[in-house]
């Protein structure tokens, strides 16, 4: 097993607050419940709530929260670690420590 998913950046992001773990060659497509920041160059995804639970018993991750609207403004949103959450920029005072989202798809 590996610590680190597979990302399947090559064939581009699953639509947004939909489940992005791809299943033989599409995103799962059901709703999705959590958003997922896989390391610190901010690589995520959406996951479904069965998903969800596929990732916090197998892979490695440095954020797992619930997925809102904040979430889906990738390239405008920010991850804030220490809460574990993401915001837009009128909600975040202090960027010192939020991290810029990249899209990318799980696994």
């Amino acid at each position: 097993m590996s610590i680190q998913p597979p990302l399947y950046e090559d064939l581009g992001p699953a639509p947004a607050g939909v489940c992005s773990r791809w299943v033989d060659g599409s995103p799962c497509g059901a709703i999705g419940t959590h958003h997922v920041i896989w390391d610190l160059e901010m690589y995520n995804g959406c996951v479904c709530a069965t998903h969800c639970e596929e990732i916090r018993q197998n892979w490695v991750y440095i954020g797992l929260h619930p997925y809102e609207a904040a979430c889906a403004a990738a390239g405008r949103s920010f991850w804030r670690p220490g809460e574990d959450r993401c915001v837009l920029p009128d909600e975040d005072q202090d960027k010192s420590e939020a991290g810029h989202l990249t899209t990318a798809r799980t696994t």
